[in-house]
Order: structure tokens, then sequence, then C-alpha cells
């Protein structure tokens, strides 16, 4: 359901808080239990209740919530705020094991304790000093999904590092980080010996490799900061022909619906394009003649327009 015509809609933006009330409980056909929460626009959203137990939601509570992503279809991903930690904030969190390995395997983990009792694992090689069961270390919390902490380790402090947003500088990679989670990374390794991480699964089409000597610009996207490598075969402010794969006709939020195109990019997800960004002009023999306005996380933003 979506706001009458006599109310003007909000339009939600990704990053940002909004308060949502839960108007009920629903079970979906695989079993699993959903909150029915209704945003501002009385559109309604699904939120799986079993990552939330602890939260102690109930029906008819307002809660604030988190716009965590919102893909290219116009989906959107929703996160409740934590009831006791922040993104960005650092806190204590003791150690609860250490799992036996391989003294000398990089993947060796440490297993960190939340406030509820949740689990996280990082890397024990990316510590320095000791570490040890029922130990507290005090460490920056970076997300929160589905209602649990993801830690940086503190050798990692871009925050403090003294590199500039925007600026380009040269890293080697110095390791690789099989994670567990899905959140492998590289170690990439400034001149004067600071060590950053680089998350794998965003450039997996770009060959890096360890060894290699590359490039990365610092970007800031709201509270987030990261190395982005320069791109093999893209440069921003440069004009490039995009092959036309699909033309389609996708959701848009609130209850809207917009034509789009699907271009190909070989060096990581295909782009979906919205109609209204593209003027006609540009369009010829199935492609798109586009400008990098700029590379985030291998995912290229484009102006199609001038």
């Amino acid at each position: 359901m979506s706001a009458s015509g006599n109310e003007s809609i909000i339009r939600i933006k990704e990053g940002k808080t909004y308060p949502f009330r839960i108007t009920g409980i629903t079970e979906l056909p695989d079993g699993t239990e959903q909150f029915v929460l209704s945003d501002p626009n009385r559109v309604k959203h699904l939120l799986e209740k079993k990552w939330y137990t602890l939260y102690n939601f109930e029906v008819g509570q307002l809660i604030i919530c988190r716009i965590d992503k919102i893909n290219c279809s116009g989906k959107i991903y929703i996160e409740p705020l934590h009831p006791y930690y922040k993104l960005g904030k650092e806190y204590d969190f003791a150690v609860k094991r250490i799992p036996e390995s391989d003294k000398n395997d990089n993947r060796r983990l440490v297993v960190f304790e939340d406030i509820f009792g949740n689990e996280t694992m990082l890397s024990l090689v990316l510590f320095s000093g000791e570490i040890q069961p029922g130990k507290a270390v005090r460490l920056k919390v970076t997300r929160i999904r589905n209602g649990k902490v993801f830690l940086s380790e503190p050798e990692f402090d871009i925050e403090n590092s003294g590199l500039k947003i925007g600026e380009e500088y040269a890293f080697s990679i110095s390791d690789f980080i099989d994670d567990p989670g899905n959140r492998s990374f590289f170690i990439i390794t400034a001149g004067n010996g600071s060590k950053f991480k680089l998350r794998s699964k965003y450039y997996e089409k770009y060959g890096l490799e360890k060894g290699q000597v590359i490039n990365c610009r610092l970007i800031r996207k709201r509270k987030e900061l990261f190395f982005e490598p320069r791109h093999p075969v893209y440069a921003i402010n440069k004009r490039y022909d995009f092959e036309i794969i699909e033309e389609k006709v996708l959701p848009h939020f609130p209850d809207l619906v917009k034509k789009a195109y699907i271009l190909r990019h070989d060096y990581g997800k295909n782009i979906i394009l919205p109609e209204e960004k593209v003027d006609k002009r540009f369009l010829r023999n199935n492609k798109i003649a586009c400008v990098i306005k700029d590379i985030q996380k291998a995912r290229l933003f484009l102006n199609c327009r001038k």
C-alpha cells in the first residue's frame, strides 16, 4: 500500500534511517516467519524474524531502520538499528576462542563474542600482541546485517592514515586472506609499510594477484572509507560504447515501473540503466555511448545524457 494522492511521498534514500511500523507477522511458503513493516509511505516490507529475536520487537512497535541498500532494480534492503552497537564506533569485544589449526596458516581465526553472544570471526594473523580467550579487544563496528555485527581489525585504520580522499596511491598486494562469510580480502601495503584491506569479491575479474603493484583511489561513501583499484579497462571522465544486451521493465519504488536497458560489463555485474537517464542521440547500433562518472567497488556510474 502506498501513500494516497493527498499525501506527499517521502523519497527513501540509501544510507538514511526512517521509522517503520511493525504491522504484523506472516509466514512464507518456505516456513520462515517475517515481520511485516510499513515504511513512511505505507509501503510494506518483510523482515525475517529469526535474526532479531533478542531485539524484542513486538507488533505495533515503531522501529528505526537504516536503508542498507537499494539495488539497481529498486529493491530495498533494510536493517533495524542495533539496540547497542552503532556503525563506525569502537567497542570492547571478548575473545571467545581460537580454533586449533596450523600455526603457519594465515587462515587461522579468532572468534569474538558480541553483547548478545553472537560470534564474529576475524583472521588471527592480522593482530599484533597477545590474543587469548577471555581477553577484550577494542574493535570498530564496520557493518551490521541481519542483527550481526561485522568488525574491523585494529591494524587497518584508514581514518587516521593521513591519506586524502580522492587521491590515488600505489600499493603492493602483500597477502590474501580467505576469510569466512564471503569477507575474503587482499592485504595491500603502502610504501611506508602501512597495511589496508581490499575486499576481493568486487574485483574477481580484475586478475589481482599477490605480489602485484596496483594504484588505488581512496573513497568515502557516507561513513565508509575504502580503496578503489584503478580499473583495468575504463577511466573516469572517458566516453565508451556499451552494448545493450536486454531491455526490461523494472519495479520502481514505491509503486511505479520504469523501462531500463541492461548493458554488458565484462569486468563486473551487468549495468542496469533507466531509460530516462539516456539521451537517445547516444544510441546507435544497439550500443549506448556513456561517460564514466565514477567507479566504486567495480561498479560503473555512467552519464549517458551529454
